[in-house]
Order: C-alpha cells, then sequence, then structure tokens
C-alpha cells in the first residue's frame, strides 16, 4: 500500500525547496532517510517513496549503499539553470508550453473520468475566488493572487487525476509557468479568458465527458500559445 498521499507530498515539497533555496546544490548528499522522517514526522516508508519520485523526475539520484544526492547533470540541472536565471528566453516559453501540452490535456481527460467530489469542490472554490478578483474594480492590484489561483488550478486539476507524478511534474515546472503566466494575464481581457477556459474545463470534468475535457484543455492552450506570438517577448 502506498504512503498517505498528503505526507508524501509533504516530504517532497520539502526536499524540492531544500534544492530550489540552493541549500542543497548539484552533487550534495541528501540528508539520511532517518533524519527526514524524524524532521518532519513520518515514516522512513514515506521519505523512501518521496526519494523514488523525485529520482523519476531527474531532481535527485539515489546511489545504492551511499544516499540520495541533488542531480549533477541531465534533467536536473536544465531545470534548475532555467529556474535560477533571469526571465526565459522566448523559446523556452514555447519549449514549456509544448511540455505542457503533452502533460495537461492527458491531465484534464483523467480528471474526468477520475475526480470526485472532494476533488471538484477546491476546483470550484479556486474558480469562485478568481472570478471575484477579475470583477474587482481595479483588478491589476490583484496580479499577484491571480497569478496563483491561476496556478492552483492546474494543479488541483493533476491531483483530482489520483496519480502523483503528474502533480510533483507539474509542481517542478510552477515558477517556469509562473513567469509565462505573467505574459499572458496581463494582456487585454487576459484574466476574463483564463476565467472562462477554466471554467470550460471544469464543466467537462464535472460531467465527466473526457473527450470535451480534453478539447478545453487544448483550445485553453492554444489560446496561450497565441498570447504568447503575439506579446511575448
Amino acid at each position: 500500500m502506498g504512503a498517505p498521499s498528503g505526507r508524501l507530498d509533504e516530504v517532497v515539497r520539502h526536499i524540492r525547496n531544500l534544492l530550489r533555496d540552493g541549500r542543497l546544490r548539484s552533487g550534495d548528499r541528501l540528508p539520511s532517510e532517518r533524519t527526514l522522517a524524524n524532521d518532519l514526522g513520518v515514516g522512513r516508508p514515506v521519505v523512501r517513496e518521496a526519494l523514488r519520485m523525485l529520482e523519476s523526475t531527474g531532481l535527485i539520484e539515489v546511489r545504492r549503499g551511499s544516499g540520495a544526492y541533488a542531480s549533477s547533470h541531465g534533467r536536473a540541472s536544465l531545470l534548475q539553470g532555467l529556474l535560477a536565471g533571469g526571465e526565459p528566453r522566448r523559446k523556452e516559453l514555447f519549449d514549456l508550453l509544448e511540455v505542457r501540452r503533452a502533460l495537461e490535456i492527458e491531465i484534464a481527460g483523467l480528471a474526468a473520468e477520475r475526480a470526485d467530489a472532494d476533488a471538484l469542490t477546491p476546483l470550484a472554490d479556486n474558480l469562485d475566488a478568481f472570478e471575484r478578483l477579475v470583477d474587482a474594480l481595479n483588478p491589476e492590484t490583484h496580479y499577484d493572487a491571480m497569478f496563483k489561483l491561476d496556478l492552483d488550478f492546474h494543479v488541483l486539476l493533476s491531483r483530482s487525476t489520483g496519480n502523483l507524478f503528474f502533480t510533483h511534474i507539474l509542481e517542478s515546472l510552477v515558477e517556469l509557468m509562473l513567469r509565462s503566466r505573467q505574459v499572458t494575464i496581463r494582456t487585454p481581457g487576459g484574466p476574463r479568458r483564463t476565467l472562462a477556459f477554466h471554467r470550460a474545463v471544469l464543466a467537462a470534468v464535472r460531467a465527466g465527458d473526457a473527450v470535451r475535457a480534453r478539447r478545453a484543455m487544448l483550445e485553453h492552450l492554444e489560446d496561450v500559445r497565441i498570447l504568447l506570438t503575439v506579446y511575448g517577448t
């Protein structure tokens, strides 16, 4: 039986923060399983499962008999380099969108097939909160909150599939996605467009219509592509 998702998420997020904040650099050894378990108040099986997930994304390397290390090559170095750099280049924004299409269209379809009431409620609450900001007299003052709600919608949708790998991969891209959002959501009518596309996705997911959910997500990401083409630097 797998580890409880909440505790597993906590361990994965803790280790990812160590990497993101520079407390662990490429090649550094992670704290031992025992140390992580004690520090976070979880069992060692939970820590081991979190390490397996992080290894699958390339962020760490697990060396038998030696421990886990921050990856010193490959996918993790590329991602850490992008996150550590300044504003992404135009090509990087489109490369990110390509990855999102591969992930999020399938996420939307699986969400329509699998999401239960417990998953649908926070998605609906997210869109209601976003709409309140859109309807504010001066929505420009709320862009930071909009960015967060926008990203949270996509992460919540991934969680509703029940496949934590989708969530962890998507969360590893959040900071890059934020930089893309800073272009698209500030375009004329951007917040309302985002809200409309998110509502279309949620309606299809709530109806259990996987085909419509995938199409709605595709249309959303195609709109992002058009906005990046017109307004991206």
